[in-house]
């Protein structure tokens, strides 16, 4: 209870700094003080915490609400090293045990899923609540990533949050963002 009233409370327990907009926009996609964003896009600069908000929140999503979340970026070895940090979180804070821990699925026993899922191709056939893609604007033409995992999201009126440093004008993350 201590974390799921105040998820920025996390980035100080973790050794972590962070910054107002990570702390802020962290309040709001967990809806600590209101309904959770349902969409996100954090375009800003490189190596100014975009992927630690989001393995903060893919943590605190995952065992604090027990949601569903699922982690993408443009080739799948960015996915598992986002998905890792994840996981590192969680195992950190021990708030809830592990059920089933595969290099790409990970089960808590709350019932909260972590699942790393490779750019194309993938995602049909389940649920999602939270769908957290990293340097989403390198994706490029050829995935259908966030196309794919839309009904999935609606399902459950989950969340898409997209983040990324700047990139070529094209793919989903522009075509999203319009």
């Amino acid at each position: 209870d201590f974390l799921r009233a105040n998820p920025r409370r996390m980035f100080p327990l973790l050794g972590m700094d962070s910054d107002d907009w990570q702390l802020n926009l962290l309040a709001k996609l967990a809806g600590e003080e209101c309904e959770p964003v349902k969409r996100a896009i954090i375009a800003c600069g490189r190596q100014v915490g975009k992927t630690a908000l989001l393995s903060v929140y893919g943590a605190y999503a995952t065992m604090c609400q027990a949601k569903t979340v699922a982690v993408s970026a443009p080739s799948f070895r960015q996915s598992l090293e986002l998905s890792q940090k994840i996981r590192r979180i969680i195992q950190r804070f021990n708030l809830v045990s592990v059920m089933k821990d595969a290099v790409i699925d990970l089960r808590l026993s709350n019932g909260g899923r972590l699942v790393a899922l490779p750019p194309t191709g993938t995602g049909r056939g389940f649920t999602l609540d939270v769908l957290l893609v990293d340097e989403a604007a390198f994706l490029g033409e050829r995935s259908d990533l966030i196309e794919a995992l839309t009904p999935a999201l609606a399902l459950a009126d989950g969340q898409l949050i997209l983040a990324s440093s700047p990139g070529p004008p094209m793919g989903p993350y522009i075509v999203t963002g319009k």
